[in-house]
């Protein structure tokens, strides 16, 4: 079976979006607040970041050339190392200290050795676009070809909804209740709750059914990366909605992560980064040191500093408000 390209499952129709001039929207100085540090540069031996992490000390660096980890100096993961792919969408660390990495061509396992799962091991598909573990323990992942849980021992397949559809799905969190959110290309939100499905599409308000990204605050607001902008929810209900044409500099929203003071932090291919404080939005791109303006990942380390992983590499915004 030909392949399709990894990134078709977020980035095919964001790509082809209309970018808006960046007019008069308010940005952040990177002297006002922060300081960039343009951390590595998209050159010869460095690859187009997919995803970013941070996990005990580490920082954790997805891209089209391997995985690369971060503390005082930079280390890289290949295939030469083990992963069964050098195309890497997602990893994530698990409570018993295991590396799992999502790749073009399976997930690799790391704990002191390799192993890699294949659809002969019973993943519903070779390309992964997400990976995360649940509270009790299993292994969940996003593919091209719906959802696959693992409990240590063997892999199932899971479908979403009433009608068990097996969409791409581009993203799974846990929300600070342990519930399972699922963000797929074509079909919205699925949700377990209690082992019962719920979901959220375009019917229930979302401004498309490609999801991104979903992030949770602390007052219990969730908020949605789509296609065509964020979407805001409370209790299950859309409450707001930003797009262009109330605030925001691209529609085209890749991540999101909510900051300790309640900040929603989010990225854009070609709008770079945005915070949102409750009431109105700053900016930062390009012009204000940003490696790239289109935006894939964004994480926070320890110390509160801010990575950003871009087309054209990693950016890191170094606080200065500690």
């Amino acid at each position: 079976m030909k392949f399709r390209i990894i990134f078709i499952a977020i980035f095919s129709l964001l790509m082809i979006l209309p970018l808006p001039p960046f007019g008069d929207h308010n940005r952040v100085s990177a002297q006002e607040y922060y300081d960039i540090v343009n951390t590595v540069s998209r050159i010869k031996n460095q690859n187009a970041v997919t995803n970013i992490y941070y996990y005990d000390g580490y920082i954790w660096v997805c891209t089209e050339g391997g995985a690369l980890s971060y503390k005082n100096g930079w280390t890289k993961y290949t295939t030469a190392n083990g992963l069964s792919h050098n195309l890497v969408t997602s990893m994530t660390k698990d409570s018993q200290g295991r590396l799992w990495f999502g790749t073009k061509d399976g997930l690799s396992m790391y704990n002191g050795k390799w192993k890699t799962f294949k659809e002969k091991d019973g993943l519903p598909n070779e390309t992964i676009f997400d990976v995360t573990e649940a509270p009790d323990g299993t292994i969940w992942v996003g593919t091209d070809r719906g959802i696959g849980k693992y409990n240590g021992k063997k892999w199932v397949k899971v479908g979403i909804g009433s009608d068990a559809v097996a969409p791409i799905v581009n993203r799974i969190v846990v929300d600070p209740g342990g519930l399972l959110w699922f963000g797929t290309y074509s079909h919205g939100i699925g949700i377990i709750d209690n082992g019962k499905w719920v979901t959220i599409d375009v019917e229930d308000g979302l401004l498309s059914n490609l999801i991104s990204s979903i992030a949770f605050g602390k007052d219990g607001t969730v908020w949605v990366g789509t296609s065509r902008g964020i979407v805001m929810l409370k209790n299950g209900k859309v409450k707001n909605r930003f797009t262009v044409k109330n605030g925001l500099l691209s529609n085209a929203i890749t991540s999101l992560m909510v900051d300790d003071a309640g900040k929603l932090w989010f990225g854009s291919w070609g709008g770079g980064v945005g915070i949102y404080d409750g009431s109105s939005f700053r900016f930062i791109g390009t012009d204000d040191g940003l490696l790239d303006d289109r935006v894939t990942s964004l994480s926070v380390d320890g110390n509160g500093d801010i990575w950003i992983g871009c087309w054209g590499g990693v950016s890191r915004i170094k606080s200065q408000l500690k």
